[in-house]
């Protein structure tokens, strides 16, 4: 009877769990786990196929946003085309019921050094009649140089003075108006800059709609992103410059009544444009944008403005993203006044407005 109950050595060690020792094999299941970590760090290290920690395509476009607001230096071509449809009354007392306008133009900026350079050309056609303007403007701490290179009809309109090919030095300390000192803002120009980046992160104005095909600019291999305006983030930021212009430079602020009419015609605004987009093309490597653009060359896109019609192409491409440039003033500049005391008679002026 006793050994009825009696359990055998046997039966005892089958019932046991079961320890891994020296030369026991591993479960299936952890031979394969195994197996699927050492392929995803190959892949991810070497190919870079699996990336289980990519960021999202709209934290890609705002941290671009922010190292763009950082950039220590670049280079950028900016090329527009630009038709403006005028109301009803406003052609009236024009000769032509639009104006068209185009621009190239190539920018150098040392922001750290407070330092750019703009070579602008531009052509704006009234009833046919096209007005080109080129030059070049740069901007050394707080002077600002100018020289024309093309000024067209314009030069029938200006004195008896040879204004082509010559540098003018315009001191932006010497500048003011009726409203606020050029001085005044850029004295502020960090603070302003750490404020409305701030503004931005909480208030994101431009918002991926889709992911599309990679490509490459400028050799550089770039996401390429379908980006939104969200108006009622970009009114928020908008609302915020004019606040930082006004409190901490020598602006004058708008009147309650003209703050609640901008905020009035901005709302009317947003109304008629609720599928704003633009494409960005922003650096898989650096997170840098590389490109913007807005419409397309062939086929401008449209922007109502109520009772007028702005249509409108914008393409912006960056490139030597904090690269050593040299921007430098140049040294045979004259003042608005040594032009002044060298012109003896407006006579050609006066000439130029009655041809016109």
């Amino acid at each position: 009877m006793d050994n009825n109950f009696q359990s055998s050595p046997s039966s005892n060690n089958k019932k046991e769990v079961k320890q891994l020792g020296p030369g026991k094999k591993l479960p299936q299941w952890w031979v394969i786990a195994i197996i699927v970590v050492l392929i995803g760090a190959l892949a991810y290290g070497v190919f870079g196929y699996w990336k289980p920690f990519q960021p999202s395509p709209q934290e890609i476009l705002e941290k671009g946003f922010q190292k763009m607001a950082n950039y220590k230096s670049y280079q950028s071509n900016l090329e527009g085309n630009i038709k403006l449809g005028l109301s009803e009354e406003q052609a009236e007392n024009f000769p032509t019921n639009s104006i068209e306008a185009s621009i190239n133009a190539e920018i150098k900026e040392i922001p750290t050094d407070k330092k750019s350079e703009v070579s602008l050309s531009t052509e704006v056609k009234l009833a046919n009649l096209p007005v080109t303007v080129a030059g070049v403007i740069r901007s050394i701490d707080k002077d600002i140089y100018v020289r024309a290179d093309n000024l067209s009809l314009l030069e029938m309109f200006l004195p008896n003075t040879n204004l082509t090919g010559q540098w003018i030095k315009v001191p932006m300390d010497q500048l003011s108006s009726t409203s606020t000192k050029p001085s005044s803002i850029m004295a502020k120009a960090e603070e302003y800059k750490s404020q409305m980046m701030k503004t931005i992160n909480q208030n994101p104005p431009f918002q991926v709609k889709k992911t599309l095909s990679s490509e490459s600019i400028m050799e550089t291999d770039c996401h390429h992103y379908l980006v939104g305006v969200n108006m009622d983030n970009m009114k928020k930021v908008v609302l915020e410059a004019i606040n930082f212009i006004t409190e901490e430079t020598e602006a004058t602020a708008p009147t309650a009544e003209g703050m609640q009419n901008f905020k009035d015609q901005w709302d009317k605004f947003a109304a008629n444009n609720t599928d704003l987009t633009i494409e960005v093309w922003i650096s898989k490597k650096g997170n840098n944008i590389r490109q913007i653009t807005f419409g397309e060359k062939d086929k401008l896109a449209s922007i109502n403005l109520g009772e007028q019609n702005l249509n409108l192409f914008i393409n912006q491409d960056f490139y030597k993203i904090n690269e050593d440039l040299e921007i430098e003033a140049p040294s045979d500049y004259q003042t608005p006044q040594q032009l002044l005391q060298g012109t003896s008679d407006f006579s050609n002026m006066k000439e130029g407005l009655l041809q016109f």
